[in-house]
C-alpha cells in the first residue's frame, strides 16, 4: 500500500510561511506531514531536514530532549537560507502515533 497525499495548507510560522503537506501510509494507518519552502518539484536537490515528532519536546518544552530546540533551529536555518539563498527546501517531520512512543521506552 502507498503512502498517499491528503491535503496541503499554509503554515504561518515566526521564520516563514511554509506549506504542510499530509499524508498518510495506508498500510500502518501513519500519518506524516512535509513543511516546504520554495519550489520543491523541479528535480533539483534541496535541503532538507527529517524530524521524529517528540509530543514532550515539540509541543510542552520539555528539557528532558532537545527534540524541540531542534525543531526550531531547522525552522530557522530552512527560512534563512531560503530568504538569503533562494534554495528550494523541505523539511520532513515524522509523526508517530502517541501509544508507540510509550511502547517504546
Amino acid at each position: 500500500m502507498p503512502v498517499v497525499f491528503v491535503a496541503a495548507s499554509k503554515l504561518p510560522t515566526p521564520f516563514a510561511q511554509f506549506t504542510m503537506h499530509g499524508f498518510l501510509d495506508e498500510a500502518t494507518g501513519r500519518e506524516h506531514v512535509v513543511l516546504s519552502l520554495g519550489e520543491i518539484a523541479d528535480g533539483a536537490p534541496v535541503l532538507g531536514r527529517l524530524h521524529s515528532e517528540c509530543l514532550t519536546g515539540d509541543a510542552l518544552f520539555s528539557q528532558r530532549c532537545d527534540c524541540g530546540s531542534q525543531l526550531e533551529a531547522a525552522l530557522k536555518a530552512i527560512a534563512h537560507a531560503c530568504k538569503a539563498e533562494d534554495y528550494r527546501l523541505k523539511l520532513v517531520i515524522e509523526r508517530f502515533v502517541l501509544s508507540e512512543l510509550f511502547q517504546k521506552r
